[in-house]
This record gives structure tokens, sequence and C-alpha cells, in this order.
């Protein structure tokens, strides 16, 4: 049996967790776990509770201070909207704003994160590559019914 790649998965909101606590699932039965690494990201915190062990955790948070301005300036924040509470609601554009907005941590800062996670990942896996044939496999899951996978 051949060796598996290494991988990294990023879970992006409830459905992004939940297909990778699948991936981790077949992981285990297939003792693999030193060849995976994980990072989950939702806007609600609860929500990275039930990540698999081991996994690096952001919580996407936004300021309250800037969410009325930016109500009135982002035209795709209907006044309707929920946007304070947790989570994204399975509302696409607010799933957008607490990824994109100038909230606790800008995207950039939290890319940066996602970045070093994969290096450190890449670095720490044991396994020996063939340049011409071997891959380092990063795989993102999201989902696009509305929240914030979708955003």
């Amino acid at each position: 049996m051949a060796e598996t790649l290494p991988a990294f998965v990023v879970g992006v909101g409830q459905a992004g967790i939940a297909a990778m606590n699948a991936i981790q699932d077949l992981v285990e039965e297939n003792d693999d776990e030193d060849a995976f690494g994980f990072l989950a990201l939702d806007t609600d915190g609860a929500m990275l509770s039930q990540v698999p062990p081991g996994t690096t955790s952001k919580e996407l948070r936004i300021s309250d201070k800037f969410t009325t301005e930016d109500q009135g300036k982002y035209p795709y924040l209907l006044p309707e909207m929920e946007i304070k509470g947790k989570g994204a609601l399975r509302q696409r554009p607010v799933g957008r704003y607490k990824i994109d907005s100038r909230g606790i941590e800008d995207f950039s800062a939290i890319f940066q994160d996602i970045y070093r996670a994969v290096r450190e990942h890449a670095r720490d896996v044991d396994y020996s590559f063939d340049r011409r044939a071997d891959s380092y496999n990063i795989i993102l899951i999201h989902s696009l019914g509305g929240g914030t996978g979708a955003g």
C-alpha cells in the first residue's frame, strides 16, 4: 500500500467543519493522523468546539463599535439582517462581512495564521517528497448554502 500524501484541511463554516470531521473519521480509520493537519474557521464559536482534536481554530469575530456605521456603508448589509449575533445565521452577506470586516482581526491576519499553520504542518510531517511525483495537498472545504462558508 502506498504511503498517504500529506494534506492540510481548512474547514470554513458549519458545512466545512462537518466535512472536515468526516475526513478526520476516515483518517483515524486508516491510521493516517500524522499525514493530516486541520484548521477550522467559523463565525460561531460554539461550532468550533466540534472540531477534531488538535485542530487549529479561528473564530471570525467583528467589533460591535463599527457595525452600525458599516451597515450604512456596505450596500449588501440590509437593515433587516442580524449582524451582531453569533454565526452568520445563513445570511451570506453577514458571512462575507464577518470574514472581511475591520473587526477584531482583519482577514489578512487570519490568512497569515492559515499560512503559518500550513507551513508548520508541511515542515513537521514525516514524509520524504519526490518533487517530480508527490504533492502536499491543501484542501479548502466550505458550502455555498448561505452562511460563513458562502461569505
